[in-house]
């Protein structure tokens, strides 16, 4: 009987042979292609689909590896999980370099923890030079 439970608990149980997964709607493969046609699409040239939950790749990475017999055709998925997830990265890098230098905020509605995950240690290097730029101004207008 069909019962929802947290994806750790789903893991743990069919590691042991307990149960059986439901593959989520949107790890569908015809879904997740949509969903690659939505990102790769010229009217989202700028925009992230809405349609894929935030831990999209994670989620899919782990049900992959845990639950491979529940999908279809796992291979494919992946495939296509790779593939959204190289198209999006693309978007985040050229969306990164338009950021104008007089508003360096960039709005970034939609993005997946794996994009942000990425660019978290660019953002860390940068942010440090800025606060040493910063300190070193102040230093020179303090004398």
């Amino acid at each position: 009987r069909p019962t929802q439970v947290p994806l750790w608990l789903a893991v743990y149980l069919k590691q042991r042979n307990k149960c059986d997964v439901q593959v989520p709607i949107w790890l569908d493969i015809d879904f997740l292609k949509k969903v690659r046609a939505e990102e790769r699409h010229e009217d989202f040239k700028d925009k992230f689909s809405e349609t894929i939950p935030y831990y999209y790749y994670e989620i899919g990475r782990l049900l992959l590896s845990a639950c491979k017999n529940d999908f279809a055709k796992p291979q494919e998925v992946m495939s296509i999980l790779e593939d959204i997830k190289e198209i999006r990265k693309e978007k985040l890098l050229r969306k990164l370099k338009a950021i104008d230098p007089d508003t360096p905020v960039q709005f970034l509605s939609f993005v997946g923890a794996h994009e942000l995950s990425q660019l978290r240690p660019v953002f860390q290097e940068a942010y440090g030079i800025i606060n040493k730029m910063q300190a070193i101004k102040d230093k020179a207008e303090q004398d």
